[in-house]
């Protein structure tokens, strides 16, 4: 009886899974500059409480972190999405410190681990994907490697289309060992031939 049970609580929640509201992020989208933004936390800096007097001076405030992300500085940034019923692809165009750059990337929507280079063509992306509320949301480890030095960033990317299809929004979020990263990109639909 246990197992008739395990079995089709399993099964409900594969169909619930396979059911969930898909949208259609295909297409090719231009980021809109103006719209976008990032911002960096350090990791004590929001438990920092004000007390009397200056809590940081230009000669002690810290050194700024690190831009984990140089794609999230990118203005000319182009996605090519093409969505399939069990998969996406997003092919990522831009310059890069005057040199195209080409990040191609695909996640399947069973659930299953998807290996990618990272969005910024910096390492490798270990991911899953998974729908919620009509979002597609990649949630996984970026590993960099310099040399011996190897670090590895936390990952959750969540894309989302406006009701009119006329703005794709990607909200990235990248816990690294010194602080957070927070980067809204807003696409609209590419009319460049």
């Amino acid at each position: 009886m246990k197992i008739a049970v395990w079995v089709l609580s399993a099964a409900l929640a594969t169909a619930a899974s396979a059911g969930e509201k898909r949208a259609d992020l295909g297409g090719t989208w231009a980021l809109v500059p103006g719209k976008s933004e990032m911002e960096q936390v350090r990791p004590g800096l929001r438990n920092l409480r004000l007390t009397e007097g200056p809590v940081t001076t230009a000669e002690s405030a810290p050194e700024p972190l690190p831009d984990p992300s140089p794609a999230g500085f990118i203005t000319d940034l182009r996605l090519e999405i093409t969505q399939a019923e069990d998969r996406i692809r997003i092919v990522r165009r831009f310059t890069l410190e005057g040199r195209m750059g080409l990040v191609t990337q695909e996640f399947t929507f069973d659930g299953g681990r998807c290996l990618n280079v990272a969005s910024d063509g910096r390492g490798e992306f270990a991911s899953r994907s998974e729908w919620k509320k009509g979002k597609l949301l990649n949630s996984g480890t970026q590993t960099l490697a310099d040399g011996p030095v190897r670090e590895e960033h936390n990952v959750r990317e969540e894309f989302s289309l406006s009701r009119n299809r006329k703005t794709l929004t990607v909200k990235t979020l990248i816990a690294t060992p010194r602080g957070l990263v927070k980067l809204k990109q807003v696409f609209a639909p590419d009319r460049e031939p």
